[in-house]
């Protein structure tokens, strides 16, 4: 994985652990400074194990809430899951 993508991981994480709620996908891009369509692969690519999803679309608007599943969640503890799942599927 590279070295950009570990730091986006670990901004996403420290803004969601830092809100402990409910959060839109261009909120999350507003704190970090990464765009909402990389943020969201992202989160579906690396973090999903670890995050609840809310998906709103009422009247006509897509909205997409992300909230992480357990606070303790670490930069430490993604990378080691992240690690050992590659190795299962290789």
């Amino acid at each position: 994985m590279r070295q950009d993508t570990i730091k986006k991981i670990g901004k996403i994480l420290f803004v969601l652990k830092e809100s402990q709620d409910w959060l839109h996908l261009r909120e999350i891009s507003r704190r970090t400074g990464i765009h909402h369509q990389t943020i969201s692969e992202i989160l579906d690519k690396y973090l999903n194990q670890f995050i609840l999803t809310q998906n709103l679309n009422d009247y006509g608007l897509k909205l997409k809430l992300v909230k992480l599943k357990d606070s303790k969640v670490d930069l430490k503890g993604v990378l080691t899951y992240l690690k050992y799942m590659k190795k299962i599927q290789d």
